[in-house]
């Protein structure tokens, strides 16, 4: 039986750090998901494109649209 003590001390050390490790990994996940959303409602109520005046590469004047 004493085979059996470290195999069962490192089974319980790597079950704890894996623990730890989902339990931080879901965190971090979550917010990921906050950031991401936060950020597809700002680009939707922000304007996408707009159309103005540029100057073209031959010194000319045009429409530009951008977006």
């Amino acid at each position: 039986m004493t085979v059996g003590c470290p195999i069962l001390g490192a089974g319980l050390g790597f079950e704890i750090s894996t623990i730890i490790t989902i339990c931080s990994a879901s965190k971090n996940q979550k917010r990921a998901f906050n950031i991401y959303n936060e950020n597809c409602t700002i680009k939707r109520n922000s304007p996408t494109s707009s159309l103005g005046l540029g100057i073209t590469s031959n010194g000319g004047i045009g429409i530009t649209l951008n977006f």
